[in-house]
């Protein structure tokens, strides 16, 4: 768990965009009205099955650098 003053998911969709990829913030504080942060994934219905893994894998970056950074904060 980490602490909701750093603006966890904020800082993921930042390194998405930085990477190519807009992702929509969801509500913050979906698990106990406190901590929980989620995002929305809503590619149009045609997308190709190359653009859908890279969408998951750039998500999947960015949130292991947001994470990194985190970590290095503690």
């Amino acid at each position: 768990m980490y602490p909701s003053t750093c603006s966890f998911i904020d800082s993921v969709i930042k390194e998405c965009i930085e990477r190519g990829v807009v992702i929509y913030p969801g509500s913050k504080g979906t698990a106990d009205g406190i901590c929980g942060d989620h995002v929305i994934i809503a590619p149009p219905y045609t997308i190709t099955e190359d653009e859908l893994v890279f969408i998951v894998d750039t998500l999947k970056v960015a949130i292991d650098a947001v994470f990194k950074s985190i970590q290095e904060l503690a």
